[in-house]
């Protein structure tokens, strides 16, 4: 559940609480509201992720450059 300021079609702030979030395979219901992330906010936390996958990667090769040497 997240708390959300939304804007209504006439320019007014709203306050919604307790509004179900919706993650990627969660089923629709059939009523009350929902949100579901961006398509801009999906795809920067997918850059994020991958950022920090390579980050790993080069602190494990620079930790152990050869994984086949041991000693």
């Amino acid at each position: 559940m997240v708390n959300l300021m939304v804007i209504s079609t006439d320019g007014e702030p709203e306050g919604i609480i307790k509004v179900r979030l919706l993650q990627d395979d969660d089923e629709v219901p059939a009523r009350g509201p929902y949100c579901t992330w961006m398509p801009y906010q999906k795809g920067q936390a997918a850059k994020v992720e991958a950022m920090e996958k390579a980050a790993k990667v080069e602190a494990m090769t620079k930790i152990n450059p050869d994984p086949l040497c041991s000693g």
